[in-house]
């Protein structure tokens, strides 16, 4: 079954291996994708052309721990969905600071500016405890700041997928931001048992959307 752009253009994040794993078949070479907490796995050159898979898609949370994700993120892309039935993004806040120097003297003060600091992008995420999924997707919340965490082992780069990213349609579906996780924090709460609050901070590396042409350049370079 093929599958649009317009199902897997979603809200998300992704991670994605430098040297992916290529499947050879009658339609040629394609890469696998795993939607964590969806019990869904795809073959394909890119996300337009891109078939669901009907074997291993189980996601068995009994089976599918942090190290079985782990082992096939080493060449598997793997996509975390938000606002689907398991995740609820409730709060998402993209800081955009600048690079000051502020001078304060007994003759008078003064700032001398020095292009845009480093960019940040914090997310704040709801997840249901609907079923079992909600394991899943907790698991891959961990691999996934594991796997950013850990660039020397696990080549390959995390991109976020934000609410501003499908403005004309047009955008490039590799990703909105280029970023890396600072932190991932889980919060239980006594009064609210069926619910699991994260809080999951990002650096930006690479913006995709607004700055096309610095997309290959250090971050706020003159």
């Amino acid at each position: 079954m093929a599958v649009g752009k317009s199902q897997l253009k979603r809200y998300q994040l992704m991670w994605k291996p430098s040297f992916p794993y290529t499947r050879n078949d009658d339609s040629g070479a394609r890469q696998r994708m795993y939607i964590i907490g969806e019990k869904r796995k795809y073959v394909g050159d890119n996300l337009e052309t891109s078939m669901q898979l009907e074997e291993g898609v189980s996601q068995d949370p009994d089976t599918f721990s942090i190290q079985e994700i782990l082992r096939v993120a080493y060449n598997s892309t793997l996509v975390i969905p938000f606002n689907t039935s398991i995740a609820l993004a409730q709060e998402y806040r993209p800081q955009i600071k600048n690079k000051l120097v502020k001078y304060e003297t007994l003759g008078g003060n003064s700032v001398t500016t020095f292009g845009q600091a480093i960019k940040e992008v914090n997310l704040r995420i709801k997840i249901i405890k609907a079923g079992r999924l909600w394991e899943t997707y907790e698991k891959g919340l961990e691999a996934i700041s594991y796997l950013s965490a850990n660039q020397g082992r696990y080549y390959g780069a995390v991109y976020l997928l934000g609410y501003d990213m499908f403005k004309d349609g047009t955008e490039s579906l590799v990703g909105r931001y280029q970023v890396t996780i600072d932190s991932l924090d889980f919060s239980h709460r006594s009064s609210e048992n069926t619910t699991l609050n994260a809080d999951l901070k990002m650096t930006v590396l690479h913006d995709y959307g607004n700055y096309q042409s610095q997309k290959h350049r250090v971050w706020g370079s003159l």
